[in-house]
């Protein structure tokens, strides 16, 4: 199975359109099944498309490209706060195989439209090689005043259901040498990047100076309640750049037998 993580910043990004390309051509070049992605923007003042997602959403696009080009993919997409002060700012995934369910909800102490600490996930469940997937896109938030990186994660996982197989995937906004990621892992979770091989444990995932952090790090991540044998894994985007994040790339062999 191979999944695609991507914070998109919004439409921040120079040449949007041809980065929109670029990132559909590599969804189509390694058939991505599963893609997670963050800062999902759309204008806040556009037309309404369906549900919350409005015509000009970056996912949207993307699913519309991949459409013409003869490729199928399902988008499950919600926001919860203002970007760049114009943007609807969300979250997306984009699946080759139906839903079976969606959801999405608030992980930060405030919930607040207009406050960019307010933080939001969004889940889905959907079945490949008949095994039920539990997918979740996120966009954690750093300890700041009265928001605790621990909290939303712990929020988090209590909307999951530990008997199903659940992928995490996203901007988690901690480096992989900080107490944060210790306590990820100290929940059950396997970061699959990672999987236990050591140069990768280290790879960036970000430019320098990017919001607080002035030293690019390891950010983005994929992690779940299973481990899998990883058969390939790349950090993309980062020749041509897409964004101010990288995209983490992984395939993971997913045996039936095994994991039922």
């Amino acid at each position: 199975m191979k999944l695609l993580t991507l914070n998109l910043h919004c439409f921040a990004e120079d040449n949007i359109v041809t980065n929109q390309s670029v990132i559909v051509d590599f969804i189509i070049t390694r058939d991505i099944d599963v893609c997670f992605f963050q800062e999902v923007a759309q204008h806040f003042e556009s037309a309404l498309y369906i549900n919350k997602i409005k015509v000009d959403n970056y996912a949207l696009i993307l699913q519309r490209k991949l459409s013409d080009l003869g490729h199928t993919y399902y988008l499950h997409y919600d926001y919860s706060k203002r970007g760049y002060g114009v943007y609807d700012e969300g979250l997306a995934i984009l699946s080759k195989t139906p839903f079976s369910s969606t959801t999405s909800y608030h992980v930060s102490n405030k919930i607040d439209y207009h406050d960019w600490h307010t933080r939001m996930n969004v889940s889905c469940e959907t079945l490949i090689n008949n095994t039920v997937f539990s997918f979740t896109s996120l966009h954690l938030g750093w300890t700041e005043g009265n928001e605790v990186f621990e909290d939303q994660l712990d929020k988090t996982l209590c909307q999951l259901d530990n008997k199903n197989i659940n992928i995490l995937a996203g901007d988690f906004n901690v480096s992989e040498d900080s107490k944060e990621y210790k306590y990820i892992t100290s929940k059950g979770l396997n970061d699959l990047y990672y999987s236990g091989d050591k140069k990768y444990f280290s790879d960036v995932t970000h430019q320098p100076y990017i919001d607080v952090k002035k030293e690019a790090k390891r950010i983005d991540y994929f992690f779940s309640n299973k481990k899998f044998k990883v058969i390939d894994r790349e950090i993309v985007f980062n020749d041509y750049l897409v964004s101010d994040h990288y995209g983490v790339y992984i395939n993971i062999e997913v045996n039936e037998n095994e994991i039922n």
